[in-house]
C-alpha cells in the first residue's frame, strides 16, 4: 500500500491540471469564487471515480487471494 501512496499527489495534480483546462467558455465570465467551485466540483468528481476503480481493482486482487 505504501507503493500506492506515492501516486496519490501526481494523481492530485493531473486533477487540477484537467480542471484548468476545462474551464468551459461561459464560466471564465463569471467570478473566480464561481470558477473555483466548479474546479472543486470537477476535482471531487475525479477523485471519487479514481477511488471507485482502486477500490474495484483491491478487492479483485483480495478476492483472488482468499481463493488460492
Amino acid at each position: 500500500m505504501r507503493r500506492n501512496s506515492r501516486f496519490i499527489p501526481i494523481l492530485i495534480l493531473i486533477s487540477l491540471f484537467r480542471s484548468c483546462n476545462n474551464v468551459p467558455k461561459e464560466t471564465k465570465s463569471e467570478s473566480n469564487i464561481d470558477v473555483f467551485q466548479w474546479m472543486l466540483g470537477d476535482w471531487i468528481q475525479f477523485i471519487a471515480d479514481t477511488t471507485a476503480i482502486y477500490k474495484e481493482k483491491w478487492e479483485k486482487l483480495n478476492d483472488s487471494r482468499s481463493e488460492e
